[in-house]
């Protein structure tokens, strides 16, 4: 396990608060300075004038290949857009429209409670309008399986998360991938909670359309996202010219009020300076950081379940490829609201879910010192609330 000395040199590329104590990546993301650079370098271009076309044109198509040369697939299939439930919308729309258009009817949409809010409400807003229907599922508690998947995913589309975000399972994605091809469903996965660097290969999964936000793992700026769509039709989005009338907002023409766009800059920065960044590091030892520092965090928590007897660690045996999330859930009884504010209190930053469990997540720059941390707050509040 890497201690703080050891990782100084990649620490030293984050802006860094003195005191805080980051376990919850999802949401409060150290943003590296080689992302702030290239963010200077696009607005460098910006001072160009009448050839800025070319320039972005040209930097996009470079940061298109670095993310095929780790995710795999065509450069012109990688899209860098808003937030997942944007790009999700707007992929709800595409796909309705074309399965009116093939088929003459809507689509049904299946996905399960407890996913990802940004991956079910787009399609909840659809259904109310009467242009899908959702399919909404009790949460597998016990993983996806093909037991589970035969009996309940017979839909047109099926949507998941690669990895649960509030409690770090994986999918089982070779299986999921091989039943919806099996039943020509089309899949969505979202892998904004995958961690690591060149092991997700979009290759494997002919036709599935896969999403990510930039930051979280990926390290760019909040709000932004990457997209593979693999799609016959050309993804388009949000726009009014293919609009026969501009101003009729009607249900039946909105399906068409679209148009083709992929033109925002800082996506491209943001990935593009993680990029660096990591190749710097490089991905294989960036990987190697992230298993590390969860198998410690695990060791830590074992440690305490097996002293105390009111935490228990949320365990799953699913997995991806042998790799495991860097998502660790735990419960306390029913005081783990408690125990959250304790820690807090304490400068430690990680999630609260109402069905009474706390979410830590680490990242290729948590180290040794910022886990022990953890460990003797959470072990100070049960020696003070253990019944």
């Amino acid at each position: 396990m890497e201690n703080k000395k050891n990782l100084r040199f990649i620490i030293n590329n984050f802006k860094q608060k003195k005191d805080l104590y980051y376990f919850n990546y999802a949401n409060y993301a150290k943003v590296p300075k080689s992302v702030n650079r290239e963010a200077r370098k696009i607005n460098s271009i910006f001072a160009f004038g009448s050839i800025i076309n070319k320039k972005m044109a040209d930097y996009q198509d470079i940061v298109k290949g670095h993310v095929s040369s780790i995710f795999g697939g065509e450069k012109s299939r990688w899209f860098f857009l808003g937030t997942v439930s944007s790009v999700i919308s707007n992929i709800g729309i595409q796909l309705i429209r074309d399965y009116i258009n093939d088929y003459g009817r809507i689509p049904a949409v299946t996905t399960y409670r407890k996913n990802f809010p940004s991956l079910i409400l787009p399609f909840q807003s659809y259904s109310t309008i009467k242009l899908c229907r959702l399919i909404l599922l009790d949460y597998p508690e016990n993983g996806i399986d093909e037991v589970w998947l035969k009996k309940n995913v017979k839909s047109d589309i099926f949507v998941i998360s690669l990895v649960d975000f509030f409690n770090g399972f994986i999918h089982d994605l070779d299986l999921i991938h091989s039943h919806c091809v099996q039943n020509n469903i089309k899949l969505i996965v979202d892998f904004s909670q995958f961690p690591y660097w060149g092991i997700l290969n979009v290759n494997n999964y002919n036709e599935t359309i896969f999403i990510s936000v930039l930051h979280k793992w990926l390290l760019g700026y909040p709000g932004y996202s990457i997209s593979y769509i693999n799609l016959k039709s050309r993804p388009f989005y949000f726009g009014w010219r293919n609009m026969k009338d501009i101003f009729n907002y009607d249900v039946s023409t909105f399906t068409d009020s679209h148009e083709n766009s992929n033109i925002t800059s800082l996506p491209f920065a943001s990935f593009e300076g993680a990029y660096k960044l990591n190749k710097n590091i490089g991905f294989d030892k960036i990987n190697k950081y992230i298993r590390t520092s969860r198998e410690y965090i695990f060791q830590r928590l074992y440690e305490l379940e097996n002293k105390y007897h009111s935490i228990k660690i949320l365990k799953n045996n699913e997995k991806y490829k042998d790799e495991k999330s860097s998502i660790i859930s735990f419960t306390i009884e029913n005081k783990a609201k408690d125990c959250f504010n304790f820690l807090k209190s304490k400068n430690i930053i990680c999630s609260f879910f109402p069905d009474n469990v706390i979410r830590i997540s680490n990242s290729f720059i948590t180290y040794k010192e910022e886990i022990d941390v953890l460990i003797e707050v959470i072990e100070k509040w049960l020696k003070e609330n253990e019944n």
